[in-house]
């Protein structure tokens, strides 16, 4: 055998050894799918919840849903993914919630870290973790959890008729009462 073809050789051998040893081929792949949950705080029935939006993105180049964006109209659950990855690897990822506009909500800003550690069996075959936590925790969670709270607005009821000028105008009048009468004290005092 001439140079060349033995070292023809020794790549094909190398490039098996390896598809074996820990790098997918091209038809072996695994896919995640990474849940996610949305609790509304403070809603009484009948109020009109809003559709919330929640964000996947990658923190280091890796592969990504096919959209990049979960609704949950009000309270529910939902998945990103199915994510396909076909390399052995860590991937990082972030979820976040979007800021909405519907009145009298206010929106969680809890920041999910996301790890996908893939990797290959005895027979060849890719399997994949999943680590998640909330941002700052050391906690490992099953599933993104994200509280959004509700406020109600309360009105305030008016005590009194009309407009509340009336209640200025009593108040003054009542100072000056008040201050007239202070006076004739103090003229009593001086006699």
């Amino acid at each position: 055998m001439c140079s060349t073809q033995r070292f023809l050789a020794c790549i094909a051998i190398a490039i098996m050894a390896l598809g074996v040893a820990g790098f997918a081929r091209g038809e072996d792949a695994v896919t995640v799918r990474i849940p996610i949950e949305n609790r509304i705080r403070g809603v009484s029935d009948g109020d009109d919840t809003p559709v919330f939006t929640f964000r996947i993105s990658a923190v280091n180049a890796g592969p990504m849903p096919y959209s990049r964006e979960v609704r949950i109209s009000g309270a529910g659950n939902g998945k990103f993914g199915p994510i396909r990855f076909t390399q052995p690897g860590e991937y990082h990822y972030e979820i976040r919630e979007l800021s909405g506009s519907a009145e009298g909500y206010i929106y969680d800003s809890t920041v999910y870290n996301v790890v996908v550690r893939v990797s290959v069996n005895a027979s060849g075959a890719l399997y994949a973790v999943v680590y998640m936590s909330a941002d700052g925790s050391e906690s490992k969670v099953d599933s993104a959890l994200f509280i959004n709270r509700y406020r109600n607005r309360v009105e305030i009821p008016k005590t009194g008729y009309g407009d509340e000028s009336g209640l200025m105008e009593f108040i003054a009048a009542f100072a000056v009462i008040l201050i007239i009468l202070l006076a004739c004290k103090k003229r009593e005092a001086w006699m």
